[in-house]
């Protein structure tokens, strides 16, 4: 396995957001390391980081922690910004509230008849060997009686799903999305 050399930091380790990033930060959330994403671009000294970076933070490193974050940084190929002050001289202040925790997403797929084969297939493709995700498939007679509270992110591949929500199915998904979480259709669905 490939481990980067990280710098050392005092404050915090600094992920810019890029096509690699939301696989290490999920390795590194499954892996016990906190980490948090500042919403807005944040400009420490001449650079200015993208929105979605990812921040490790020094004090809240564990044992063994910051080794673990060496190994899946190099595995996946990502430059890391160590930092030694929190001093931000634009943007977003990395301990104000726009930096928020993250967490694994539970990630629910649907498949079966109904939906494309070949939608559904290449979407599981891409969330689990492409960042590395763990996905639950679903049957998609059962999402009705799906329990949402159980779910962070429900993806529907290309699909005809009319017949699957009902009225009080779809008032249960709008809640859903409105306490944050997250649909995705693909497709037509």
């Amino acid at each position: 396995p490939v481990v980067a050399t990280l710098p050392p930091a005092k404050v915090a380790y600094l992920l810019p957001w890029g096509s690699q990033t939301p696989g290490a930060v999920y390795a590194l959330l499954r892996a016990g390391v906190r980490v948090h994403q500042a919403g807005r671009s944040p400009t420490i000294g001449a650079r200015t980081y993208p929105a979605g970076t990812a921040i490790v933070r020094v004090a809240e490193l564990g044992a063994g922690q910051r080794e673990t974050l060496a190994g899946i940084v190099g595995r996946h190929g990502l430059s890391v910004a160590a930092l030694d002050s929190g001093w931000v001289d634009r943007g977003v202040s990395l301990g104000s509230g726009d930096v928020a925790a993250l967490k694994a997403p539970r990630i629910v797929l649907a498949w079966d008849t109904r939906t494309s084969s070949l939608s559904a297939g290449w979407t599981r493709y891409v969330l689990e060997r492409r960042f590395g995700f763990a996905v639950s498939a679903v049957r998609v007679s059962s999402l009705a009686r799906l329990d949402l509270d159980k779910v962070d992110v429900l993806v529907l591949p290309q699909g005809s799903y009319d017949n699957v929500f009902n009225e009080d199915a779809v008032r249960r998904l709008r809640e859903w999305m409105r306490g944050g979480g997250t649909l995705v259709t693909i497709g037509e669905a």
